[in-house]
C-alpha cells in the first residue's frame, strides 16, 4: 500500500474523534486536550497550543500518556511544597526520604522499609478531594498495584504493600536504581544485541501477563527500567485491565501513549494481548534505529492515530550492517496492521527472538575448516564423476563427438552438481564436511547468513568443482581455446584464498572476508533471559 500523507479531512475528521483526551501537564495536573482548540491547565494555568500535544519546548518528542474514559475528570492539584513536605514523614513502617518523580495521579518517593531495612519506591496518589475509596483514582491504583503484583516475574518491579497513610491510598514496590530506556535512547539507539536481549525480557513478562489474562496498555521505553547490566524490568501497570472484566462501558476506550498505540487501540476496537505485542514492536524499532517507525508532517495526536491505522513502516534503506537482516522479519510481525497477522503467541515471538539472538562463538581453527573443505569438496567432484562416467566409456565419446546433443547432456551433468550443492547449502546453511567437525557459517552476529550471502560463498569455496562444470560447458559450445583461461583464473582464486587463510591476522577465507562471514564451532550456549 502506498504511503499516503493525512489530508485535511483526515486530521480533521480524526481531532474531532479523539476530542476531549486527558493530557498529563508538567506540573502533574490532567487536563481535557481538544486536538484543535488546544488547552489551559487549571492548577498551574499553562496555555498549550495544539501543536505542543506531541512536541516539548525544545522540540523533543513528549511521551505523554493519554487516556479517555467515561470517569475521567479533570485533578484538583495541590502544591509541589505538600509534596516537598512528604519527606520525613512515616507512612506505615516506611519513611519517606525524598521525592523521585511526579505524574498526573502523583509522586513516587524513595523511602525506607523500617521493618526489613531496606530501600523502596513509594507511589503516593495526590491528595485532595479525589481520593476517597471509591474514586477513580483510588480505584486506577488499586488496579495497577493488584495488575503488577500478580504478574509476579523477574521482570516485572515488585510490589511490596498496598496501604492508606493520613487519609492518602499508596503502595510500595521495588526500586530499581537504573535509568529507564527512555533515557537510554537520549545517547543514542542501543547495541542490537541489547535490543534483543530488553524484547525477550520484556516478552517473557507480558507472556507472563497474558496467562494471568492482564493486558499491560502502556509499553514504551518509559516504562522499561535498567535492572543492571543485563536486566530491564517493566513497570507501571497504570493501563493494566484484565481481558474477562472488560465491559460495554469500555467501548471505544483510547488509553495509552499515542506514539505507541496499537492500530485497534487507536480504532477504539477491542483489544487483547497482541495490542502489547505492536507496541513492544514500535519500543523495539526505536531501540534498534533511534527513531519511531512513522515520521510526521504535524505534531498533533491526530496524524499519530492515524499512522497507526494505515501508513507502512518506515524502514531504514539501505538496512544497517550493525542490524542483522532477519529483525526486520520480527518488527514486521510485531507492527502489522491486523492483530491475526502478528505473533499467535508470545511463545512464538521467544523462539524468534532466539533465533535471531547474537552469538558470540569460537572460531573454528585452520586444521578444522580445511577438514571440512576436503570432504565437501571430495563429495562434490566424486558425485560429478559418477554422472559423467557414462560418457567417458570409449564408445559412448565416439558417439558424443557426432551429436552435439548429447555433449551438452555431459556439460549439464557436471553443472548439475555444483549447482544442486550450493542450493543445498542456502536451504540448510550448513555443509555434509562442516557437520562432520562440528563446525558451521555464521555472520558478523553470530547467525545464519542470509542467502544472497550463502550462494556466492558456496561457488567461491568450491570453485575447483565449478571450474570442471565449465570446462564441461566450454567443451559442449565449441569453445575448448577459453578452457586455460578458466583454469588459470581458478588457480589464481585458491593461491589467493590460501594465502589469506595462511598469512592474514585473522585466518580468515577471501570469500568470508567479502561476505562478512567466518566459520565458528557448532556450540551454541545456553539461553537464557
Amino acid at each position: 500500500m502506498a504511503n499516503r500523507e493525512p489530508t485535511d479531512v483526515d486530521r480533521k475528521s480524526s481531532a474531532s474523534r479523539y476530542a476531549d483526551l486527558v493530557y498529563r501537564c508538567v506540573c502533574g495536573e490532567s487536563l481535557r486536550v481538544d486536538p484543535e482548540c488546544g488547552a489551559e491547565c487549571p492548577a498551574c494555568h499553562r496555555c498549550y497550543q495544539p501543536e505542543i500535544f506531541d512536541r516539548g519546548e525544545g522540540g523533543e518528542t513528549i511521551l505523554a500518556t493519554l487516556c479517555q474514559r467515561r470517569d475521567d475528570r479533570p485533578i484538583v492539584a495541590d502544591d509541589d511544597e505538600q509534596d516537598e513536605s512528604l519527606v520525613g514523614q512515616q507512612w506505615e513502617h516506611f519513611r519517606i526520604v525524598e521525592r523521585l518523580g511526579r505524574g498526573g495521579m502523583g509522586a513516587v518517593y524513595r523511602a525506607l522499609d523500617e521493618s526489613l531495612q531496606r530501600y523502596v519506591a513509594l507511589k503516593v496518589i495526590r491528595g485532595g478531594s479525589d481520593t476517597a475509596q471509591d474514586s477513580p483514582r483510588v480505584r486506577q491504583l488499586i488496579q495497577e498495584a493488584r495488575a503488577q503484583a500478580r504478574v509476579n516475574h523477574p521482570h516485572v518491579v515488585h510490589i511490596y504493600f498496598v496501604g492508606r497513610a493520613h487519609d492518602v491510598p499508596f503502595f510500595a514496590m521495588e526500586l530499581i536504581g537504573g535509568p529507564t530506556l527512555e533515557q537510554r535512547l537520549r545517547q543514542g539507539p542501543l547495541p542490537f544485541a541489547e535490543v534483543v536481549r530488553v524484547a525477550r525480557q520484556v516478552a517473557s513478562a507480558l507472556q507472563q501477563s497474558a496467562r494471568f489474562d492482564i493486558v499491560h496498555g502502556d509499553i514504551k521505553p518509559s516504562n522499561i527500567l535498567q535492572a543492571g547490566d543485563d536486566a530491564v524490568k517493566l513497570s507501571d501497570f497504570g493501563l493494566a485491565r484484565r481481558l474477562s472484566e472488560l465491559d460495554q462501558t469500555d467501548a471505544g476506550t483510547l488509553a495509552g501513549t499515542p506514539n505507541y498505540l496499537s492500530p485497534e487501540t487507536a480504532a477504539g476496537k477491542p483489544i487483547d494481548f497482541r495490542s502489547d505485542m505492536y507496541s513492544l514492536g514500535v519500543t523495539l524499532f526505536e531501540l534498534t534505529f533511534g527513531k519511531l517507525p512513522y515520521s510526521y508532517s504535524t505534531p498533533g495526536v491526530a496524524e499519530r492515530l492515524h499512522a497507526h491505522q494505515s501508513r507502512p513502516v518506515e524502514f531504514p534503506e539501505p538496512w544497517p550492517d550493525s542490524v542483522p537482516e532477519a529483525w526486520k522479519s520480527v518488527l514486521e510481525r510485531l507492527l502489522a496492521k491486523r492483530p491475526e497477522d502478528r505473533y499467535a503467541d508470545y511463545a512464538e515471538l521467544l523462539a524468534d527472538l532466539e533465533r535471531v539472538r547474537p552469538l558470540s562463538l569460537p572460531p573454528a581453527g585452520r586444521i578444522q575448516r580445511g577438514l571440512a573443505w576436503l570432504v565437501d569438496l571430495m563429495l562434490i567432484l566424486g558425485a560429478q564423476a559418477l554422472l559423467a562416467m557414462p560418457f567417458a566409456i570409449e564408445m559412448v565419446r565416439e558417439f558424443l563427438t557426432e551429436h552435439p546433443v548429447m555433449r551438452l547432456l555431459t556439460a549439464f551433468s557436471t553443472v548439475f552438481v555444483p549447482f544442486l550443492a550450493t542450493s543445498f547449502v542456502c536451504w540448510w546453511g550448513n555443509t555434509p564436511g562442516k557437520k562432520l567437525f562440528q563446525l558451521r557459517v555464521v555472520d558478523a552476529h553470530g547467525l545464519q547468513p542470509s542467502r544472497t550471502r550463502m550462494a556466492p560463498r558456496s561457488v567461491m569455496q568450491y570453485a575447483l568443482a565449478w571450474d570442471v562444470a565449465i570446462s564441461h560447458v566450454l567443451n559442449a559450445v565449441g569453445l575448448d581455446a577459453l578452457t586455460p583461461a578458466v583454469n588459470l583464473a581458478v588457480g589464481i582464486l585458491l593461491l589467493v584464498e590460501m594465502g589469506f587463510v595462511l598469512f592474514t591476522r585473522r585466518r580468515q577465507a577471501l570469500h568470508d572476508k567479502l561476505l562478512r562471514t567466518q566459520v565458528v564451532l557448532d556450540a551454541r550456549p545456553t539461553t537464557g533471559t
